[in-house]
């Protein structure tokens, strides 16, 4: 992320340079806010989502009950302006982009939960034309999804499902129908792999 939000520290040097005393606005201590915020990062990207629109919410409520002559040091207008680039525009930047980052990390997911299922459906005896659909579709589908996802690395799962996307374009009328149970059961066991790096990655539970 091209953006940080300052920390809690940042925020006691800030403070004490426009000289705004200790609990300036009754009910909100930013210092804390900035603490959740921190301490609540974590890889549920929708959760970060939510954390950052909350804290822009407060920062947005800070400032806005703000009495103009709790600033001691400088003038109001300049903590204002500072203030608004620095901790409210950015905490919203923050809140905007990982809204979106949770969104495509929710669409690959629903990629990957799709290729699943049409994969459960192929077994022994399975006609080359529908391994060829499965791979121009579902599989097809799970990669280029995967080139655009923020928030989530799917370098494992590209390589996993590259391998069957070779191996059913190399498939013709000529193989028997024993080659084509093999890649039956290649797809069952890549599905199965793919599952386990989904959980363990924190995409799926």
């Amino acid at each position: 992320m091209s953006l940080s939000i300052p920390s809690h520290a940042d925020w006691q040097r800030f403070k004490e340079r426009f000289g705004i005393p200790k609990g300036a606005v009754s009910g909100i201590n930013l210092g804390d806010e900035l603490e959740r915020w921190s301490r609540g990062m974590s890889t549920d990207i929708k959760r970060n989502a939510q954390l950052a629109k909350a804290l822009e919410n407060k920062l947005g409520e800070y400032l806005r009950r703000l009495d103009a002559k709790k600033v001691t040091k400088r003038s109001h207008g300049e903590f204002t302006s500072e203030f608004t680039t620095k901790y409210l525009l950015v905490a919203n930047r923050v809140a905007e982009e990982l809204s979106a980052m949770a969104g495509e990390r929710e669409a690959y997911k629903g990629r990957l939960e799709l290729l699943w299922r049409e994969a459960a459906r192929i077994r022994k005896g399975v006609s080359l034309n529908t391994l060829q659909v499965f791979r121009s579709g579902a599989v097809r589908g799970q990669l280029a999804a995967a080139t655009i996802v923020k928030g989530y690395n799917p370098q494992d799962q590209i390589q996993l499902w590259k391998g069957v996307d070779e191996t059913i374009n190399n498939l013709n009328a000529s193989h028997a129908q024993a080659t084509l149970d093999d890649v039956a059961h290649l797809i069952e066991v890549t599905a199965a792999k793919s599952k386990e790096l989904a959980r363990s990655s924190g995409l799926v539970s």
